[in-house]
């Protein structure tokens, strides 16, 4: 059953929160629920003007200085102003990391997976192998590896043990973007 808001629901309900109803007793009066009064009520602030009172109402926007003093700029840790726009840049100072040490981490993060890189089997020999213990998606437990292994149907799966998110350490590389191995 749909409620249909005519003339007469709309004067009982401004009525009701004019008289300081909840939107709980106004929806039970009308029969329906307080969301759909409070809806209304937002779309229509000129029936239903906002309450005053602890809890009730809404927002009318940013809170203002009282006249004659003069409103401070809100800031978080630092001294930082969290209204401007903060990219890369900001996040790596507040961070207590200058963009140098950023860029060096990243290399070393780098040749660490270069290094893996370097120390895991070949690609298609890999798959080669594993096709031979493959298995459908549907016998894979949670533990096994999900990297698939042929293009057609059926679809065959690694299968071997998970080490980082649902790949086995092989295929977990292989999914890393190349520029992250390559540095």
């Amino acid at each position: 059953m749909s409620f249909v808001w005519d003339q007469s629901a709309i004067e009982t309900a401004a009525k009701l929160w004019e008289q300081g109803a909840s939107s709980g007793k106004i929806g039970k009066a009308l029969g329906i629920t307080p969301n759909a009064v409070i809806g209304k009520a937002r779309r229509h602030p000129d029936i239903f003007p906002p309450k005053n009172g602890h809890g009730r109402g809404w927002a009318k926007g940013t809170a203002r200085a009282a006249p004659g003093e003069q409103r401070q700029p809100v800031t978080s840790r630092g001294g930082i102003n969290p209204n401007r726009n903060s990219g890369f840049f900001t996040s790596a100072r507040r961070n207590g990391m200058s963009l140098t040490k950023k860029r060096e981490a990243v290399r070393r993060e780098a040749s660490d997976i270069a290094a893996l890189t370097a120390s895991m089997p070949d690609p298609k020999g890999y798959d080669a192998e594993r096709l031979a213990v493959a298995k459908p998606l549907h016998e894979l437990a949670r533990n096994e590896c999900h990297w698939p292994l042929n293009q057609g149907g059926p679809f065959l799966f690694c299968g071997a043990k998970k080490q980082l998110g649902p790949y086995c350490m092989a295929h977990h590389v292989r999914s890393l973007p190349k520029r992250a191995v390559e540095v």
